[in-house]
């Protein structure tokens, strides 16, 4: 078989359908690397079966599909196809060429095809098993595989030459053989078992059997009289069941007449409770509306309060400012007058000083000779005496005239003093009164803050508190379903364990009549008491026996017996108190076993009865021991010569004889015992679920009221928030006007300072003034002195001086200083014109200015007027509204007080009728119970006599029965009495044991076959060892002597052989190899160098290769490790094997390109995707 061709299709970085054909001989494929060379091999393991993505360079099996490029897209599916040559019959049974081809979709699905049919991965390694052609076999060879020879420990190189011998398919075969042993090996167990307990049965199923006919000749006569005792106690009962039905129908009526009663009154009751609260909700709207025009008429009062202070301010400034108005405007009129004088007086002094010139002119006309030099230099003297004299009267009118103004002045400053200091006084006073009110305010504010903070705190609490009695709730709800689940599950238990669901149908029944059957205490397995830890043990080696009933004596299990046979209602198996004896293991063994570890204890010493049923437990487990596992359990069982049954935790059993039970069932049944335990857990977690419960509602009713208190305080806080905020906005309203107050007060007082400043600045100019001119006083009295003085010596020398020039000169003289004088006083009197003229200026704004802001006071004045109306009338309707207010709720409170005494006066009419109506009922419920009970104990016999005889009471009383109550009684005791006697009797004893017996022998030829089956199973095991071990001893000697001829070939020398590790143990032994290069000493090949090692195994895969040559086989890179020289030899070998064998070589060595026959390149011209190139050599060369 020959492999013709390799097509791949999408699969790693093919992406286009590649094809390579391949031909008998030598085929190598080169390509540089990661070029996709190793790919192929892929290719070709891939579609012979490999599973594994890691084997195939990849994290999962997707990864094989072309995951695209920088120029191509991914893709969907990989596809390989191999094509064979099967001309040899290779493949027996298939055609001469033979197509494998294996898929993969992205979407994860795949398929194998053989010649275009679907098959299953198992057809495809069955199809090529043992024909040396797999994905593991030794037609692939890559390095890793050649490394693989010289690493791996010699007990892993057998594989080597087991998958030479073909012996792959002995071990599967083997393997599936042992698996079918160890089933027949538990088989045989389990049935070794059931025939243990079936001999245990079949002894005590003949006993009963012999009972059977005595029982029922009595039993006939017992039901004649049993059947006329119960048509006389229908009878009776009927009776009574019609005198309790009349006081029924009677009590009834009695009850609906009762209950029209209360229901009318409940509607009276429910109407007034309307009206009443639908008072009380309107009393709530009225208080609600009242405590809100209280609240806006104390607002409107405030506002009123401070329109009218404000009004009073602005009528006591305008009174300030319209007297200051009168004082600037009479200072005015004053002033004005006062310029008119001095304009006056300015144009008289004018006019004067003209007059004194022209005089003057006329003077010096008339005076036309110059006096000589002495007269002119006494004339210079003179007029220079002159000039001094008049600075000096000047100096001195305008030293009076500022004498006059300081004096006035003064006075002046005084008043603006006083004035000044009584508006400071005012100013302070307004800014103290603001300090309080601001001082106020923010005590308001900060108290409002502090309640803010409160509220804030309430509630975020409240939010809290919120939260949690929502927790909590949801903690009820989760709890109280949790508890209801219980519950419902305690019930579903209660109901099955009531049911005795899981019991056989004989002791379900048997239990579910024990009323009806005297003496029968109950199955084994509500009489148990253990711990949860044994239940597992104790219900696995009880088993059907936790159904067994205990019976109080022989009778009463006689008694069930024959009601079981009676009725047709299964079989039970019924130990007597009186009857069991009780088992018990020597008193020398048990001591004995208290000191073996993994003891326990006797069972029986672990579970607990009631003392009159101990007896029955040491019967069942007085001679099983409990231990801790199953080691323990078999250490044990060997000390005690397996005389005793033995139990562990986990529930395995070491029987007497020393057969062994256990393992576990893929679906896990809940045991009776388990039941129980359950029961019982449920009832004790429901009580402390109902504690919890309680607590956790006790917890949220708390956390209720707290949240209500929470809610009042809210509330409360609330109230006090907005009397607070109204305090504060009226704090807040008050210091507005003061501010508003000072604000004008300030105004007044920066005034006022600014004409005293005024006033000042003049008074100090003046004084400065004043101050000046007595200093030019004073420098002109002494240059006046001096001129006088020089004056007088100048006289004394001009005595002779003219008379007439004496004359002209005094007259001139005269006229010059009275010129001047007027002069000077013309200056002095501009001035005080200019200065009264600035005044009166002055005092023209100070009167606008103060004309303006009365003007603006009086309009303010008259809106805060029109403001106090309007206010007026709201206080006046809200006034209203409070009366109308409290005469509503005056009268709604006395109207609610009427209705809750009508109210209660009805309630207490409902008491009265709900008592009647209550006292009705349970007469009714009396009569009711006592026809139910009647009605029961009637149905329980018509079911008895339906049951039991299969009568109607009409067909049962036609019949001959007996009448007479005593006979019918004391015949019932005699006939009883002898059943009794006769004990426990099962009717289906015989039928039960032909059952057993029947089964028994089945078994029994079941025993024997499998013991058969487990004897060829072991004879064909040993006979697949033999074939093995043969093929395996045959193959190895083939192979180790052609590794002897094949490792000199290829070194050119040397020796080298293959050694078993254990030749005795031909299923298990390793294999050595032992080689001698040309020029060194035999050693292991572990000592080798690389390069030895790696041809060393080489020549031992051509050494197998030459014993089982396989039909086609891949060299990767598998002379990667080698030098030059030993490439050439390894090639040339390969053209010896290529006759019997088809080669195909991944390469980069040049050697063993040369011995190719055909040589295909790997290019990837394009990114990511691979190419082939073939080249022929046998043609080039």
């Amino acid at each position: 078989m020959k492999l013709k061709a390799l097509t791949l299709n999408g699969f790693k970085s093919f992406a286009d359908q590649t094809k390579i054909e391949f031909n008998g001989g030598l085929t190598g494929i080169v390509g540089p690397n990661g070029s996709g060379k190793s790919n192929i091999i892929d290719a070709l393991r891939w579609t012979l079966g490999e599973q594994s993505a890691k084997s195939l360079r990849g994290d999962k099996m997707a990864d094989v599909i072309f995951g695209g490029s920088e120029s191509r897209a991914a893709l969907n599916r990989a596809e390989v196809t191999l094509e064979f040559d099967n001309s040899d019959q290779t493949l027996q049974g298939l055609p001469e060429e033979v197509v494998i081809c294996r898929r993969l979709y992205r979407s994860g699905e795949s398929e194998f095809l053989i010649n275009n049919k679907n098959v299953r991965l198992r057809d495809i390694n069955e199809l090529f098993m043992d024909t040396g052609v797999s994905r593991n076999s030794f037609s692939i060879i890559s390095q890793g595989k050649v490394e693989a020879v010289f690493n791996s420990k010699p007990e892993e190189r057998r594989s080597l030459i087991e998958e030479a011998a073909g012996i792959s398919k002995y071990k599967k075969e083997k393997q599936k053989a042992q698996t079918e042993l160890l089933e027949t090996t538990d088989h045989l167990d389990r049935v070794a078992d059931i025939i243990g307990e079936l001999e245990s049965q079949k002894a005590p199923l003949e006993e009963q059997a012999s009972l059977a006919r005595d029982y029922l000749a009595q039993k006939k006569q017992f039901d004649h009289f049993e059947l006329s005792n119960l048509v006389l106690t229908m009878a009776n009962l009927r009776e009574e069941i019609d005198h309790t039905t009349a006081q029924l129908n009677s009590n009834e009526l009695l009850s609906k007449k009762y209950e029209r009663q209360k229901a009318a009154q409940e509607q009276v009751t429910e109407k007034l409770t309307a009206q009443s609260e639908q008072l009380e909700n309107k009393l709530s709207d009225l208080q609600n509306n009242l405590l809100e025009f209280s609240k806006q008429k104390e607002r409107i009062s405030g506002k009123k309060e401070m329109s009218q202070q404000e009004q009073e301010f602005h009528r006591t400034r305008v009174q300030e400012l319209e007297g200051q108005l009168a004082e600037n405007q009479t200072d005015f009129t004053d002033a004005q007058q006062r310029f008119d004088q001095l304009e006056e007086q300015v144009t008289e002094k004018k006019r004067q000083l003209a007059q004194y010139q022209n005089a003057l002119t006329e003077l010096e006309k008339q005076q036309q000779t110059s006096p000589a030099d002495l007269a002119a230099t006494i004339e210079n003297l003179r007029s220079k005496i002159l000039t001094m004299a008049q600075e000096q009267s000047a100096l001195q009118s305008k030293l009076e005239y500022l004498t006059d103004g300081q004096k006035n002045e003064q006075g002046q400053s005084l008043q603006h003093k006083k004035a000044l200091s009584v508006q400071k006084e005012a100013l302070e006073e307004l800014r103290s009164r603001s300090e309080r009110a601001k001082e106020d305010l923010a005590a308001w504010v900060e108290k409002l803050n502090q309640l803010q903070e409160k509220q804030s705190t309430l509630k975020q609490e409240e939010a809290e508190l919120t939260k949690e009695y929502e927790t909590k709730k949801n903690q009820w709800y989760a709890a109280s379903d949790i508890l209801h689940r219980a519950k419902a599950q305690l019930n579903a238990l209660d109901n099955v364990a009531a049911n005795y669901s899981g019991y056989y149908q004989g002791a379900k029944n048997i239990l579910q009549a024990r009323s009806d059957v005297s003496g029968v205490v109950g199955a084994v397995a509500e009489l148990l008491q253990l711990e949860a830890k044994y239940s597992k043990a104790i219900e696995t080696v009880l088993g059907g026996q936790l159904q067994n009933v205990v019976t109080t004596n022989e009778q009463a299990a006689k008694k069930a017996i024959a009601y079981l046979n009676q009725h047709r209602a299964g079989r039970a198996t019924f130990l007597p108190r009186t009857a069991v004896k009780a088992r018990s293991l020597p008193l020398s063994l048990s001591e004995q076993l208290t000191s073996m570890p993994g003891f326990l204890g006797i069972a029986s010493d672990l579970v607990e009865v009631q003392p009159e049923d101990q007896v029955i437990l040491e019967y069942l487990l007085g001679t099983t021991i409990v231990v801790q596992d199953l080691d323990a359990a078999v250490q044990i069982a060997k000390m005690i010569r397996h005389q005793g049954r033995i139990v562990t935790l986990n529930g395995e059993i070491i029987n007497a004889g020393g057969s062994m039970t256990g393992g576990t069932s893929q679906h896990k049944r809940t045991g009776l015992l388990e039941q129980k335990q359950q029961r019982e857990k449920l009832s004790a977690d429901i009580q402390k679920m109902q504690d919890q419960l309680k607590n956790v509602e006790l917890a949220g009713k708390q956390t209720s009221a707290d949240l209500e208190t929470k809610k009042a305080r809210q509330k409360n806080l609330a109230e006090q928030l907005a009397e607070v905020q109204e305090k504060k906005a009226q704090a807040a309203e008050k210091a507005a006007g003061l501010a508003l107050e000072i604000e004008h007060g300030q105004e007044s007082y920066e005034q006022a300072q600014h004409t005293w400043q005024e006033q000042s600045q003049i008074k100090e100019k003046r004084a400065l003034q004043i101050k000046s001119i007595q200093s030019q006083q004073k420098e002109t009295a002494n240059k006046l002195a001096e001129l006088q003085t020089a004056l007088a010596e100048k006289q004394t020398a001009t005595t002779a001086a003219a008379d007439s020039q004496k004359q002209y000169e005094k007259k001139a003289a005269q006229l010059k200083q009275d010129a001047a004088l007027e002069r000077e006083r013309l200056d002095s009197l501009q001035i005080q014109l200019k200065e009264v003229q600035n005044q009166k200026l002055h005092l023209d704004g100070l009167i606008k200015k103060q004309t303006a802001m009365i003007k603006e006071l009086k309009e303010q004045t008259k809106v805060h007027a029109s403001s106090d109306h309007d206010l007026a009338i709201k206080v006046s309707q809200l006034e209203e509204s409070i009366q109308q207010a409290t005469s509503a709720l005056e009268a709604l409170t006395q109207q609610r007080a009427e209705i809750k005494a009508q109210l209660n006066d009805e309630k207490l009419k409902l008491q009265r009728v709900t008592g009647l109506r209550e006292a009705a009922r349970d007469e009714q419920q009396k009569n009711q119970v006592q026809l139910s009970r009647l009605s029961t104990l009637l149905d329980r016999n018509l079911t008895d006599l339906s049951e039991k005889y299969g009568m109607t009471y009409e067909y049962a009383k036609q019949q001959e029965l007996e009448t007479d109550p005593t006979v019918v009684a004391r015949q019932l005791k005699l006939l009883k009495m002898g059943l009794d006697d006769l004990g426990e009797v099962n009717l289906g004893a015989i039928k039960e044991y032909d059952r057993v017996n029947e089964r028994y022998e089945f078994l029994a030829q079941q025993q024997n076959d499998l013991l058969t089956a487990k004897s060829q199973l072991e004879s064909s095991m040993y006979e697949m060892d033999q074939e093995v071990k043969q093929r395996f001893k045959q193959t190895f000697e083939r192979v180790a002597e052609a590794f002897r001829h094949v490792f000199p070939q290829i070194f050119e020398g040397g020796s080298a052989y293959l050694s078993l590790t254990d030749p005795s143990d031909l299923l298990h032994t390793g294999i050595e190899i032992t080689a001698q290069p040309p020029g060194k000493k035999a050693q292991q090949l572990s000592l080798l160098s690389g390069g030895e090692r790696t041809l060393t195994a080489i020549a031992l895969l051509f050494a197998i290769l030459e014993v089982t040559p396989v039909p086609f086989a891949i060299l990767d890179e598998a002379e990667a490790a080698l030098d030059d020289a030993n490439v050439t030899r390894y090639s040339q070998y390969l053209r010896r094997l290529d006759d019997h064998t088809q080669f195909i070589v991944i390469t980069h060595r040049k050697g063993t390109m040369v011995q190719a026959d055909v040589l295909y390149g790997v290019t990837m011209q394009d990114s990511g995707v691979s190419r082939m190139v073939s080249v022929s050599l046998a043609d080039v060369i």
